[in-house]
């Protein structure tokens, strides 16, 4: 499946935020893991153990359209990338947050950058499109 421009702008995006994180964060859990008294082997073979054994839920619009015009679902069912499962199986609750205001501080924060007002990525979105 190949990728739309701005999935592979933002795939690179995370792929270089991580890489230029890497020391720092193998830093911190070598740190983290002398203070707790576990050796790297140790560390190393639960890494492996998750990777191995652990399942990963997505939470998604499964109704949203891929740029072939079929839905997530779809897409993701033809892919084999998708064990399907009862909704009775699941428990559906969502919980609607006290404040509904987007707190875009938060997210600059964490990742270290001003993110552009909604003018800026609009002007931005229609430079490119031109």
């Amino acid at each position: 499946m190949e990728l739309t421009h701005s999935q592979a702008a933002a795939l690179a995006h995370i792929q270089e935020y991580a890489k230029s994180r890497k020391d720092v964060a193998l830093a911190s859990i070598a740190h983290i893991l002398k203070m707790s008294n576990v050796s790297q082997e140790t560390f190393e073979q639960a890494v492996a153990q998750l990777k191995m054994n652990s399942r990963v839920a997505l939470h998604f619009h499964p109704d949203r359209l891929d740029p072939q015009m079929k839905t997530v679902a779809e897409a993701l069912l033809e892919q084999s990338l998708l064990n399907v499962i009862s909704v009775s199986s699941v428990r559906l609750k969502a919980h609607r947050p006290k404040d509904m205001r987007m707190r875009i501080d938060k997210f600059e924060n964490a990742l270290g950058c001003r993110l552009p007002s909604i003018e800026e990525g609009i002007d931005l979105f229609l430079s490119r499109t031109k």
